[in-house]
């Protein structure tokens, strides 16, 4: 990420974790603001469903923060979303108001 010795300290906290024999790790920290990231590992894995309750959460807060309902689609999606684990309508939320905007409130672990 620069000169600002971020990598060494990545790459310091990353030795640090112990990685059960054949079990794979990869980890990536993005700064939405400044667009820098730095990953370990090379893997992409599946979250899971738990990532669509802080897509749902940011959704709901910046609806709120806006003074405003959810439109007809972002109540479909949502819906789609939570009731059938739709990884489509998932991200089609993500996408829907601009990833930064999106990632707001959305909770650390998301």
């Amino acid at each position: 990420m620069g000169s600002d010795g971020w990598d060494a300290r990545w790459a310091a906290a990353m030795a640090a974790v112990a990685v059960p024999d054949g079990a794979e790790v990869s980890v990536g920290v993005l700064d939405p603001v400044s667009g820098a990231g730095v990953r370990h590992g090379g893997r992409a894995f599946v979250t899971a469903s738990v990532v669509k309750v802080g897509i749902l959460v940011a959704l709901l807060l910046e609806a709120q923060d806006a003074g405003r309902a959810l439109t007809g689609e972002e109540r479909s999606h949502a819906a789609a979303m939570i009731g059938r684990s739709d990884n489509d309508a998932a991200s089609a939320l993500w996408r829907s108001g601009g990833r930064p905007a999106s990632t707001r409130h959305t909770p650390a672990w998301a």
